[in-house]
This record gives C-alpha cells, sequence and structure tokens, in this order.
C-alpha cells in the first residue's frame, strides 16, 4: 500500500474537512485548492511536492507528527530537512577544521595575522563612515551592512 504525505495549509480557513495534523488526506482538488491558498499567502516562499511512500512510512510520519507536536505531516517533513542541513554544515565545517589542522602550522606569526585582520576591519569601518558622509552623514540600514 503506497501512501501520500500532502499539504494541509489553510484547511479550516478554506472549509475543507478533516482537522490539521489528523494524516487525513485531501483529495486532488482539496489539494490544489489548497496549494493555491498557500501561494496567496506566501507568494513564492512556499512550493509544494508529493512524498509517495510505503504504508509503514507514512503511519511512522503520522505518528511522529502527532507525538512530536507537529500541526501537519509536512511541518514534520520541513523539520526533518532542516536538521538534515545542520547536520551537513556541522559535518563541512568538521571536516575544514580537520584539514586546516593538519595542514601544517601557519608560516605567519598569531601577532602579525591578527594586526592585518585589524587593518582590514579598520579599512571597512572607514568605508562605511565615508559612504555615510555622503548621505549627509546618515547611515542608512543597508549603509551599515556594507
Amino acid at each position: 500500500m503506497v501512501g501520500r504525505v500532502m499539504a494541509h495549509y489553510g484547511k479550516s480557513e478554506q472549509g475543507i474537512s478533516g482537522n490539521p495534523g489528523d494524516g487525513s488526506l485531501a483529495s486532488p482538488g482539496q489539494y490544489r485548492q489548497m496549494a493555491k491558498s498557500a501561494a496567496t499567502r506566501y507568494p513564492a516562499a512556499m512550493k509544494s511536492f508529493n512524498v509517495t511512500m510505503p504504508e509503514e512510512l507514512l503511519t511512522y510520519v503520522r505518528t511522529r507528527t502527532k507525538e512530536g507536536g507537529f500541526g501537519t505531516p509536512t511541518e514534520f517533513m520541513r523539520h526533518l530537512i532542516r536538521k538534515d542541513q545542520e547536520e551537513r554544515l556541522e559535518r563541512e565545517l568538521e571536516e575544514r577544521l580537520v584539514a586546516g589542522l593538519k595542514s601544517g602550522r601557519s608560516r605567519v606569526p598569531a601577532k602579525k595575522f591578527f594586526e592585518r585582520m585589524h587593518r582590514l576591519v579598520d579599512q571597512v569601518s572607514e568605508g562605511k563612515r565615508r559612504k555615510a558622509k555622503g548621505r549627509g552623514g546618515k547611515a542608512t540600514r543597508s549603509a551599515a551592512r556594507g
């Protein structure tokens, strides 16, 4: 048996039957209506897709959705994707740190390195001050970012 996790955008607002988070599936027409509603509320920010999986995994998703305090299976899936992204970044950072440790000692003394970094910071700060002066002395938010 194959089940599908489908987005439950705006169920109550659109009058679609079923309770958010109860694992019930919307009909294709209801799904289109929900996706359209989401696109209106979150223009270009939210996209949707279907996930086909065995019934056993679908049951697991529904259970974890309820146990984990997620409103919908979609929220649970987003959580898993974000968690995967964070873990991937942590692995990349660790790999880079290990590579840095294995690369040997720097030929630049630490004192000279930090002096150079301070000069660069001062140059960036001065550039921002000059930009702000060109605006009559008022720094805008975007000017503060560089």
